[in-house]
């Protein structure tokens, strides 16, 4: 069920709303303020995040885009740092040579410490619980969220996603 239809039908905001993964800021822009009211998301992005990176994308994005940045421009932030520092790290802008370099790596970025599984080639890093506020809690018109929780411990075995063979590279 959709927030709004939860809304719509008397639900939302007498009990509690989970999303165990959304995208947040695009959903939240998309939403009344009431609407969101006792809504509750996980995602694996959110512009209040406070790192030094994340809070210098957040303040370059805003400048241009009037907009707090969502899930995919932090994604897209994210995953650039990270190629084009892996091709540093590599000294090589071959493929093989920036998977070896990643694996294992640790490093710091917009959602905080970054990880890459050498076992899974996956990146292990923080997921945020945000819990809305209620349209008089809202310090301005972007002040969707607290973030009450984060995790940047996954319980998957990696044999479920693990790269056993990659190919010859």
């Amino acid at each position: 069920m959709s927030i709004r239809e939860a809304h719509n039908f008397g639900l939302a905001p007498k009990v509690t709303l989970l999303n165990s993964w959304g995208v947040g800021t695009e959903d939240f822009m998309q939403l009344d303020a009431k609407t969101r009211e006792n809504f509750w998301v996980g995602t694996n992005a959110y512009y209040g995040a406070s790192t030094p990176v994340a809070k210098k994308m957040a303040e370059m994005y805003q400048a241009k885009y009037n907009a707090p940045p969502g899930y995919a421009p932090c994604a897209a932030y994210g995953m650039a740092r990270l190629t084009l520092r892996a091709i540093e790290k590599a000294n090589s802008a071959e493929p093989g040579d920036i998977i070896r370099a990643l694996e294992n790596w640790e490093t710091q970025d917009w959602p905080g410490k970054v990880w890459v599984n050498p076992k899974t080639h996956q990146t292990v890093r923080d997921f945020f619980l945000l819990r809305c506020k209620k349209p008089d809690q809202m310090k301005h018109q972007f002040d969707f969220a607290d973030i009450v929780a984060v995790s940047g411990d996954p319980r998957m075995p990696d044999t479920l996603n693990e790269c056993k063979e990659i190919g010859a590279l």
